[in-house]
């Protein structure tokens, strides 16, 4: 399988865990688990134009990328919204695991 698909599945899958799943998953040293998925998100996103170009990408699947990451974004700029009370029941986070969950099955689709 393509090393981009990879990495892309592998940001959004972090990101679509709750927060207890990501407990187990991650390292202990990570202390910040929010800004930790929330930057390997930001790192596979940027391959987006790659797999575009190279057509690896449905356009449901980018479709729902870019839901992620336009809420992910809107999501920092409000502090109430970087917390893990907030990660566990803000219906911004749900939305975000949601199409982070949807992007996954549509790329499960095609690889």
């Amino acid at each position: 399988m393509n090393t981009k698909i990879l990495i892309l599945k592998e940001g959004l899958k972090l990101i679509s865990l709750e927060i207890e799943e990501l407990k187990v998953k991650l390292p202990d040293f990570v202390d910040d688990i929010i800004d930790d998925i929330s930057n390997q998100f930001h790192d596979s996103y940027i391959l987006i134009p790659q797999l575009m170009d190279e057509n690896l990408l449905s356009f449901d699947a980018v479709k729902h990328i870019l839901h992620v990451h336009v809420r992910l974004e809107s999501n920092w700029q409000d502090e109430k919204l970087t917390t893990l009370k907030a990660f566990t029941e803000d219906k911004n986070w749900k939305f975000i695991r949601e199409h982070a969950k949807a992007a996954l099955l549509e790329i499960e689709k095609t690889h």
